[in-house]
């Protein structure tokens, strides 16, 4: 059973690395952090805050690039094109076929992140010198790895939502329009929140409107690893429990996601 899905996972890495636009997204990460560099000259204050924050929004942008045109359409051709017939044959049952997809593309969001995480370290190391360790005094050589990390969980609820709406979903449209729909509402409710719980506005506020919201809220992965990122990286120290319980939320929510996955996956006609 094992070696089957890691077949499959395998099958899925190449596929990907085989995309001359994939190839183009990795050159890509690892040659734009110099754009936070770049970026972060044309500031005369708090130039260590802008070349964290151009960081962060790469790590956002390819994330988004990934998942929305290459892991999606990889996942929809399956279904649309009816390749996962080929896949889907004794003795490949589809929990098999579902997890080995999963795990290729995991492995290639790894791969990406990586590639990221090296550049945008490689730029970092080169700003502890004489000219910058004024304006750089919040990074340290963790900075890099540690918003890259938080980075990557945030984004590993989305992966593993992408597989439930993969589940039951018939096109190329219907999975790229709701991954889309997740994506977008994750980042929608939390300055919603924010803003329902500010005490001018709450007090004008149904309650029951702000219950609703973070019912809703809970349905979606919480996409807050960019502030826990800042946070280490401005120097602030976060407690151990607050970072372990991030950690475990995503990774339950992928969970979760997968299991529903393989369930709905499992019943579907074909």
């Amino acid at each position: 059973m094992i070696k089957i899905t890691l077949l499959i996972s395998r099958l899925t890495s190449l596929e990907l690395l085989q995309n001359n636009a994939f190839r183009v997204l990795l050159l890509g990460a690892l040659i734009l952090p110099l754009a936070a560099f770049v970026l972060c000259n044309l500031f005369m204050q708090d130039i260590g805050k802008v070349f964290i924050d151009g960081i962060i929004g790469l790590h956002h942008l390819f994330a988004w690039a990934f998942i929305l045109f290459f892991a999606s359409p990889l996942l929809a051709k399956d279904v649309e094109s009816k390749t996962c017939y080929l896949l889907l044959c004794p003795p490949v049952t589809r929990n098999q076929y579902l997890m080995g997809r999963f795990i290729g593309i995991l492995a290639m969001f790894v791969l990406l992140f990586f590639v990221l995480a090296i550049s945008s370290a490689c730029i970092t190391a080169s700003l502890f010198d004489e000219s910058y360790s004024g304006y750089m005094s919040g990074l340290t050589l963790l900075t890099i790895p540690s918003i890259s990390f938080f980075q990557f969980v945030n984004y590993l609820s989305m992966i593993g939502a992408l597989i439930f709406i993969f589940s039951w979903a018939t096109g190329v449209a219907e999975i790229m329009l709701f991954t889309m729909s997740v994506l977008f509402l994750s980042w929608l409710f939390p300055p919603m929140l924010s803003a329902l719980q500010r005490p001018d506005l709450a007090q004008h506020t149904p309650e029951w409107n702000q219950l609703l919201i973070k019912g809703v809220y809970q349905l979606f992965p919480h996409l807050n690893g960019a502030n826990i990122a800042t946070a280490l990286a401005y120097g602030k120290e976060l407690p151990l429990p607050q970072i372990t319980a991030y950690c475990i939320e995503h990774i339950t929510y992928t969970a979760l996601c997968l299991i529903l996955a393989s369930i709905l996956f499992r019943k579907r006609n074909l």
